[in-house]
């Protein structure tokens, strides 16, 4: 299974061909610089050669943003491209340095770089630079970078201070383990009280539910070992719910788009503004936060809009469905079944028919999640609905997860998506076995419960 940490761990670890090995004639200080990255995290390298003569000279090396380091005429020798050099005495710990070529063809230097906090070797090309020119530092760069990419949220000064402090986050995290990563997202110039004030503020729960009844584990269950309902047509593409608090919408959606394909065989597309504008009546509060159980209710009672007819606008409206191309008839879904709380058997059973709609705990570790199967710890106080489209095993670490469909688009996470720990006791990772989980039916299908 190949997520998206995967494609960008590999874009960022390959630098240019090297050839050539013929020694550079130094007659003055030559200067060489490289920024490398991943994760949206950014390294630079500046390598000054001082000298060189029949293969052994002294040079300056310095490192800057991830971690920061700095070698001043430092002895090495030069045998073909290879630089063999000794800067345990300058280098942190948490730097390696295990490569250092001179390719004479491109007059670069070529630096592969481990750093502790990002789970990989990077290999990168310092190219030559006039050595009296500013050089901005790894930190001003990733900054510049994310800002290219992401609209502040307030002041520059104040913003940039907020993400470098989650940038130490990400670090710290890494660092901790390798189950799963921290990475720079579109978040990561917000503190987690404002991330959670911008995007955790769409759960509602109701102490009402009228299902059509509760989906208990089966003891002669026969369960595959791993589902993913991504690869069998039955999940749309991820979407962004942005800043308006539609998470339960985005969530109900997911579960009626699958349920729907695997009973009549069409994926569809269905309107999650429709549910933010009309949903009104069963405690559901549009932007302001609402739940998946309230919202089947709804679809029980009314034609479900395509998303093509009704498209979503991050914000709350007036009720528009006359006219929209119906994707879903009143009656269609027929109810929606809870599944039995706090039992990892009874959610595997469920998500092996279908996607099924729960909540997570997203406060903790949701905000600079980057890949890997998250098993950090982050409590279950529930407050984001998302959908399990799956479950599994991770082949490198032997972690079992469920697989969910986030709302924040698909540059976040691995794809838009982020494996969870299977196999926590109790509420489960995040209070993903707590919610109770909940999936609607659909007319044609079968219901266990």
């Amino acid at each position: 299974m190949k997520f998206a940490i995967a494609t960008t761990l590999v874009a960022s670890v390959s630098a240019a061909k090297c050839t050539g090995s013929t020694d550079p004639v130094v007659s003055a200080p030559q200067c060489y610089h490289a920024k490398a990255g991943a994760l949206g995290l950014t390294e630079t390298v500046d390598v000054t050669i001082n000298d060189l003569t029949s293969g052994t000279g002294h040079f300056d090396i310095a490192g800057s943003g991830v971690e920061g380091f700095s070698c001043s005429s430092k002895e090495f020798t030069k045998a073909g491209q290879t630089i063999s050099t000794d800067l345990s005495d300058c280098v942190p710990s948490t730097v390696s340095l295990s490569e250092i070529d001179y390719c004479s063809d491109q007059d670069a230097i070529k630096v592969k770089v481990k750093v502790s906090g990002v789970p990989f070797a990077i290999t990168t090309a310092a190219t030559r630079v006039d050595c009296a020119a500013d050089r901005k530092s790894g930190s001003d760069i990733m900054w510049e970078e994310f800002t290219e990419k992401h609209a502040k949220n307030g002041d520059d000064s104040e913003r940039k201070s907020i993400f470098m402090q989650n940038i130490d986050r990400i670090l710290e995290t890494n660092r901790k383990q390798d189950d799963y990563w921290f990475g720079v997202t579109e978040f990561a110039d917000m503190t987690p009280e404002e991330f959670q004030a911008s995007m955790l503020s769409g759960l509602k729960p109701s102490a009402e539910r009228i299902s059509l009844g509760v989906q208990q584990a089966s003891e002669a269950s026969d369960l595959p070992a791993s589902i993913d309902w991504t690869t069998q047509g039955a999940v749309t593409p991820v979407k962004n719910q942005g800043s308006c608090g539609s998470c339960w919408a985005f969530s109900t959606v997911g579960s009626l788009e699958g349920r729907a394909q695997l009973a009549k065989g069409n994926l569809q597309q269905f309107s999650e503004q429709q549910f933010v504008d009309c949903d009104t009546d069963f405690g559901d509060l549009g932007c302001k936060g609402g739940l998946m159980d309230n919202a089947f209710k709804y679809a029980q009672q009314a034609d479900i809009c395509t998303e093509e007819s009704y498209a979503y606008k991050g914000k709350g409206g007036s009720c528009a469905t006359s006219g929209c191309a119906v994707g879903l008839k009143t009656g269609e879904v027929t109810g929606f079944v809870d599944v039995a709380t706090n039992s990892e058997e009874a959610l595997m059973e469920a998500v092996a028919t279908g996607p099924v709609s729960v909540a997570v705990c997203a406060e903790t570790l949701f905000q600079l999640y980057f890949g890997g199967v998250m098993s950090g710890l982050c409590g279950a106080s529930l407050d984001h609905g998302v959908l399990v489209v799956g479950y599994g095993t991770d082949e490198k670490s032997g972690k079992d997860y469920w697989k969910v469909k986030n709302s924040w688009g698909g540059n976040w996470g691995e794809d838009g998506y982020v494996r969870m720990l299977r196999g926590k006791k109790g509420k489960g990772q995040c209070g993903i076995l707590s919610g109770p989980p909940s999936y609607p039916v659909i007319a044609g299908s079968s219901v266990v419960v």
